[in-house]
């Protein structure tokens, strides 16, 4: 992925801003466009590295990356299938952000963001093979076992 990073001293801080994020979302919409519309004019095959990266993006990017994987689910599972392993690290690692002392929306936030990770790991179980990979299917077991994920894998289970 394309990052362009600096940092910004604020005094006795240092911010960092990502200047390359506004770019690697644009590109983000601008594949789920192309996917939606034009799907025949891309390279599926060679996206499916970028999009296994930008699920372990930033917050913002995640969220994209999860929408692409579950439209792609529907529309291109056998790309989907040949990629789900290099899914597995990124989506654990996004439902296991610790809470830290986030209260009020940013806390309402990471529990959407841990949602959508848990939603698109329940779009890739349902594709046919997708349980024949065996860390994705390790990962499956390991999380429907997990009592947090509980409440709200049975709240996605009621949307469908």
């Amino acid at each position: 992925t394309f990052k362009l990073e600096r940092k910004v001293d604020l005094g006795p801080f240092t911010h960092t801003v990502d200047d390359a994020l506004p770019l690697r979302k644009a590109a983000l919409s601008i594949f789920a466009t192309c996917l939606e519309n034009l799907p025949a004019s891309l390279d599926i095959a060679s996206f499916m590295p970028v999009l296994a990266k930008a699920l372990g993006d930033v917050e913002d990017v995640q969220l994209q990356a999860h929408q692409i994987v579950i439209s792609m689910c529907a529309r291109q599972p056998a790309y989907v299938i040949a990629a789900v392993e290099t899914f597995v690290e990124p989506l654990e690692k996004t439902m296991h952000k610790k809470q830290g002392q986030k209260t009020g929306t940013e806390l309402e936030r990471l529990h959407e963001w841990i949602k959508s990770a848990l939603r698109t790991m329940v779009a890739l179980s349902k594709l046919e093979g997708a349980m024949n990979n065996r860390k994705f299917a390790d990962f499956y077991a390991r999380t429907r076992a997990n009592s947090k994920f509980q409440p709200t894998l049975e709240a996605i289970a009621e949307e469908r």
